[in-house]
């Protein structure tokens, strides 16, 4: 009864926020896709326009991570149902993805600071100080340093010989701790820079690895974090002083909810692995007394903290949350004025290797997020940004003036249905779908407006919001579906004069795309269950209405090819 009772209430709390959530997101829509717009246009902005629309969009991007957290440590933390995926991965692609994510978020908020992501080439010994190292890699020309007023912090990053090239598991969710673990070190450094090391970890009793970067500097105060949350499924051993990375806690407890997880391969009979991930900085350190409160949600150090670094304290949380979900422990030294040391273990499954397709990055050499430091392969400085970009008539007519931006209406001439039932998004919406050159947008309030409107115009391309009045997006998506298997209308939804309605037009091609401020994998799923062929969620970008218009036109011209090739085996 008790247990029934906290589960219910857990679901509660959490339902609570998801609705939060939707009503937050939907004026930060407009924040967001209008600044993006305006941005569009810098040409025509003077230094300190542009620089103004800057900090909103920063603080909007800013609040919509605060948003998505909070919701992330909800659902961890209470949520029953919260599974991790275990699929094959790539670690080094994982890594890369953290850092350049931590390379841009820092370049948005932390404008004070050029973060450059480099890898330590693998006959570098990098088990010394790191700013040892630093200087090495600045001696081989690894790093060549160019002037600059803003501080230079180099972001580097080794994984071992010995680990594998991919396992299985969650890389969204490693990534994601990845992130969370850089961008603080990146806010608490101000000189010296920042290492990320992976590695096999070296079990208890067993030979210590010499690559261990724990032993190229030693903090004096140690802290295990212990995750919070009623459904947490790893039991961490209990620890002594030693500050030997090799006692790190890992224990994974299998549950009747991970025998469900869908995998690629068999974890079962695969080659296991426990990784040793570890970021280092040289930034302000941390006290023994304070080290407790690290990983507690909405907790920073001390309140002059908050203040002077900004953050709510909920990404080493919610990471502390992950990690024990996924099986390992976390850990942090530390020592005042000298900086800090995050490091996990993490047991993994290994995945057979496959050809690995051939793709560019940025990494290892100062990428295009201008940086003090350059490669020698590449030895012009890149330029220096400011910052780095982020992202109501019921029939609109034909304007000529789309900017600079791509037009799309010329390349995929396709007509376009917006279901939306608010004005304001409505408006956003349109704009964006204008600038990319489609000038004809018509307007549904709700799914029954929309429906009756697919009765008199051929649309391939529906926008389709979820919650709206009278008829919601997902029940008029199953109409379409219904009406689409059937090839004759579902009972009808019938007019006020009581008049037979006509058909849909188009409904066996027409392409939906929901846009909606639910955010969740849940809620994507859903989509696509009712018959959605694609999602995105508020705030939107113009980039990402660009990307899923031209994933739709894609897809069709790959069907119609299919139908093509149909139609000549027949005849």
């Amino acid at each position: 009864m008790v247990k029934n009772a906290a589960i219910k209430d857990a679901q509660g709390k959490i339902k609570f926020l998801a609705d939060m959530s939707h009503e937050i997101r939907t004026p930060m829509n407009a924040v967001i896709a209008l600044t993006d717009l305006l941005l569009q246009e810098r040409a025509m902005l003077n230094e300190e326009q542009t620089e103004h629309l800057e900090v909103i969009q920063t603080s909007g991007n800013h609040l919509l991570t605060v948003i998505n957290d909070i919701l992330d440590i909800s659902k961890i933390n209470h949520d029953p149902k919260f599974k991790l995926e275990q699929r094959r991965f790539s670690i080094r692609k994982c890594v890369k993805d953290a850092l350049n994510m931590a390379r841009h978020q820092a370049s948005m908020t932390q404008h004070n600071k050029l973060v450059c992501v480099a890898e330590c080439p693998p006959d570098i010994n990098d088990n010394i100080p790191l700013n040892q190292l630093i200087n090495q890699l600045e001696l081989n020309q690894v790093l060549v340093r160019f002037d600059t007023e803003k501080t230079v912090l180099p972001l580097l990053w080794k994984i071992d010989s010995d680990v594998p090239d991919y396992l299985t598991g969650d890389s969204m969710r490693l990534t994601q701790i990845l992130l969370n673990l850089c961008s603080n070190a990146v806010k608490f450094t101000k000189k010296g820079g920042i290492r990320v090391k992976i590695s096999v970890h070296a079990p208890p009793g067993g030979p210590s690895k010499s690559s261990d970067d724990s032993k190229s500097i030693n903090f004096k105060e140690r802290y295990d974090a212990k995750s919070e949350g009623i459904y947490s499924r790893a039991t961490q051993q209990k620890k002594g002083n030693n500050t030997n990375s090799a006692g790190a806690p890992y224990y994974y407890e299998e549950t009747e909810e991970d025998a469900g997880t869908t995998t690629e391969e068999d974890t079962d009979t695969a080659e296991k692995v426990v990784l040793e991930i570890s970021v280092t900085d040289t930034g302000i350190g941390m006290p023994a007394d304070r080290l407790p409160r690290l990983f507690k949600s909405f907790s920073q150090i001390d309140i002059s903290t908050a203040r002077r670094y900004g953050g709510t304290g909920l990404g080493l949380a919610i990471s502390s949350m992950l990690v024990n979900r996924m099986g390992g422990g976390l850990w942090v030294e530390s020592e005042e004025g000298l900086g800090s040391r995050f490091a996990l273990t993490l047991p993994l499954s290994v995945a057979s290797r496959r050809p690995p397709s051939i793709t560019t990055s940025s990494f290892g050499h100062a990428s295009e997020s201008s940086s003090a430091y350059t490669s020698m392969k590449d030895p012009k400085p890149a330029n220096s940004p400011k910052a780095a970009r982020a992202t109501i008539s019921k029939h609109h007519r034909k304007s000529h003036s789309i900017g600079h931006e791509e037009n799309l209406a010329l390349l995929y001439p396709i007509k376009i249905l917006l279901a939306e039932d608010n004005v304001l998004n409505q408006k956003i919406a349109v704009s964006i779908l204008k600038r990319l050159g489609f000038q004809d947008v018509i307007i549904a309030g709700n799914g029954r407006e929309a429906l009756e409107l697919m009765r008199v115009h051929t649309f391939d391309v529906i926008f389709m919001d979820l919650y709206m009045p009278e008829m919601d997006g997902l029940e008029a998506t199953r109409y379409i579906i219904s009406e689409r298997k059937h090839n004759v209308p579902p009972p009808p939804i019938l007019p006020e004069n009581g008049q037979q309605q006509k058909p849909l037009l188009n409904v066996n091609d027409v392409y939906i795309i929901a846009l909606t401020a639910s955010a969740s994998k849940q809620d994507r799923q859903i989509c696509i269950d009712a018959g959605m062929n694609d999602f995105i969620s508020k705030p939107f970008t113009m980039m990402e209405m660009k990307s899923a218009l031209k994933n739709c036109a894609s897809k069709r011209k790959k069907r119609k090819k299919q139908q093509q090739l149909s139609n000549e085996n027949k005849d």
